[in-house]
């Protein structure tokens, strides 16, 4: 499958996923499932990256519905979805976060997967003031 999926950190706070090559929605959501299930386990909140940038999707057509069926998946104390983006998905995340402004606003958007977890760290730390 062209989409990794494990804890990012030893603490198991942050899930990782890598979507590489191209991808399918049945993989992608998959992925969602597999997710959630690992937020699920834990009593804390849990933020999610996804890096997209080194895939493609197979169709970008049903993107803003399945962005919204795979957010509400989530259980309660999933926290933030940061995308690491290629210029494809960041357009559509733009989208998204008009289309359902309440699921975007737990959606962010950077270039690099070091910029996603410097944010996920900054907002936790803003979080616990």
């Amino acid at each position: 499958m062209p989409i990794i999926n494990q804890w990012d950190d030893e603490a198991e706070t942050i899930i990782y996923g890598e979507f590489s090559g191209k991808w399918t929605w049945d993989e992608f959501f998959e992925t969602i499932n597999k997710s959630s299930e690992m937020i699920g386990t834990k009593p804390y909140r849990c933020d999610v990256i996804a890096n997209m940038r080194p895939g493609t999707m197979e169709s970008a057509a049903p993107a803003l519905y399945n962005a919204r069926e795979a957010m509400r998946m989530f259980p309660e104390n999933f926290g933030l979805l940061v995308v690491v983006i290629n210029p494809l998905i960041g357009m559509l995340a733009n989208v998204f976060k008009r289309f359902d402004a309440q699921l975007g606003s737990k959606v962010v958007s950077v270039s690099s997967v070091e910029q996603a977890r410097e944010l996920i760290a900054k907002e936790r730390a803003n979080a616990s003031k």
